[in-house]
């Protein structure tokens, strides 16, 4: 995705538990569904209640996407060393877009706020507008989320060992797949070093056999004198 690193400038302020990441992802993605359905309602019908109650919707969506992003935080760090440098590379983009929308769903609440002041009708339908991006960006983000646990094992120590026990086994193999190239090549260097011996040899022995023996040449010489 190619995002900037975002992230927020400061800490919650009580300590979540590990695993909380996910009821809270849950009950946040609710959230917008509400707001953008009173808000489709208040175009119609115009009733002022409605505004004020998207706006405290809007400010409980806006806590709850917070704790989303540091409950996200907690469990990502605890996963991080599991997963695989993919896997890594993909938490790293999840925690960058999480804190993108932390962001946008502040704005959305201070334009939101704006809009509960001015009652402007055009404004509205901008925000409806806005809504249904947010949404879009949130199932996005969904869906990288569901990457993570399910295919790169985030959270899952079982999946994270058994994808490390396959990535050593893996290792293993290219490296007796080199061992056995090497091994090739030293086979060939052997073949070919006994058969120059052994054309080296079969060379002897062709000289042994046609080499004649000096006694042999002074006994034809002693029967010629005779």
């Amino acid at each position: 995705m190619g995002l900037p690193e975002l992230s927020i400038p400061f800490e919650a302020p009580f300590v979540l538990p590990l695993l909380a990441h996910a009821p809270l992802v849950h009950f946040a993605m609710v959230l917008p569904i509400v707001v953008l359905i009173i808000e489709i309602l208040n175009l119609m019908l115009k009733r002022r209640i409605l505004s004020f109650l998207s706006l405290g919707f809007m400010f409980l969506m806006m806590m709850a996407f917070f704790m989303v992003y540091f409950s996200g935080k907690v469990d990502g760090s605890e996963a991080f060393d599991l997963l695989s440098l993919h896997g890594q590379e993909e938490l790293k983009e999840h925690k960058s877009l999480g804190g993108l929308l932390v962001y946008v769903v502040f704005i959305l609440f201070l334009f939101k706020s704006a809009i509960v002041v001015s009652q402007n009708s055009t404004l509205k339908a901008m925000f409806v507008l806005f809504m249904i991006g947010l949404l879009s960006l949130i199932l996005l983000q969904g869906k990288h989320g569901g990457e993570l646990v399910y295919e790169h094992g985030a959270n899952n120590k079982l999946v994270s060992e058994l994808d490390t026990n396959l990535t050593d086994a893996q290792a293993q193999v290219e490296e007796l797949k080199a061992t056995i190239e090497i091994l090739n090549l030293k086979n060939k260097e052997l073949n070919s070093s006994l058969t120059m011996a052994k054309d080296v040899n079969q060379t002897s022995i062709v000289e042994q056999n046609v080499t004649v023996p000096e006694s042999n040449l002074t006994l034809d010489k002693n029967v010629t004198v005779r």
